[in-house]
């Protein structure tokens, strides 16, 4: 069955506890503060979110197994949170206009719960604020300025297992776990508290990249970062980190490394 729901005007609450299985549902939001909430989907069906104009409230707390739910955040600075998706799932965000912060992760911090693809865009952002980096040595500093812009957070801090990261300029996995990532400004990773091998290949061209290892003496490598990018690594207290900064190759940018 084909079910849609818009909510016209005034800044709305949806909640949506579940869809049927093979189903087809639209949710189309107005130019209001909507908050708008999915605990789950059913198997095999599609969920489309348009929340509208407005700093709009999205969160998926599930998904069912093979189901596609799409956000698109449209205009304002949104906040999206997934928490959890299916087995087989695809989950997409598109932020739109403004500044918007996604945050993947459940409400322990943990990337257990996802079972699917998740693919995000932040789409168009506003120019501030900004974020600075800089790097000065025997009379030559280095400075670059970011837009802060749409900020991807992934929450894995409250996981105590010893996991396993790999990051590129479009792509964090870990374990099964896939998060596909494009035209964001800002990208934050949170590892857990467990002794984690974190392998960074590139970092995002012109984009924020900030790295915390959290906890539990962590091995991070990182083999290049984009060109014009601001890249921070920031290292826990535990004396059995091991932390190693390969790059292969030369680009604009800083590079900066907390330990």
């Amino acid at each position: 069955m084909n079910t849609n729901i818009a909510t016209t005007a005034g800044g709305d609450t949806v909640t949506v506890t579940a869809t049927g299985a093979n189903s087809n549902v639209t949710i189309t939001g107005d130019a209001g503060a909507n908050t708008i909430t999915l605990t789950t989907t059913g198997a095999n069906s599609v969920t489309v979110v348009s929340a509208g104009a407005g700093a709009d409230t999205l969160t998926q707390n599930g998904s069912g197994a093979n189901s596609g739910v799409q956000w698109n955040g449209e205009a304002d600075a949104d906040a999206i949170r997934i928490r959890a998706s299916g087995t087989g799932s695809a989950t997409v965000i598109s932020g739109g206009d403004g500044n918007d912060g996604i945050e993947i992760g459940n409400a322990a911090n943990s990337l257990d719960n996802l079972g699917g693809v998740i693919c995000v865009d932040g789409d168009a952002n506003l120019a501030a604020p900004t974020s600075t980096l800089s790097a000065s040595c025997d009379g030559t500093t280095i400075t670059n300025t970011l837009a802060v812009g749409d900020v991807l957070t992934i929450h894995d801090e409250g996981d105590s297992d010893a996991n396993g990261y790999t990051l590129t300029d479009t792509l964090l996995t870990r374990g099964t776990v896939k998060i596909d990532y494009g035209t964001i400004e800002t990208l934050n990773l949170k590892a857990g508290t467990g002794a984690d091998t974190i392998d960074v290949t590139n970092t995002a061209a012109s984009v924020n990249t900030n790295i915390a290892t959290t906890d539990g003496g962590d091995s991070v490598t990182v083999m290049a970062t984009g060109a014009a990018s601001n890249v921070t690594i920031t290292g826990d207290k535990n004396a059995k980190d091991r932390k190693s900064t390969r790059l292969n190759s030369s680009h604009l940018g800083i590079s900066y490394a907390v330990f």
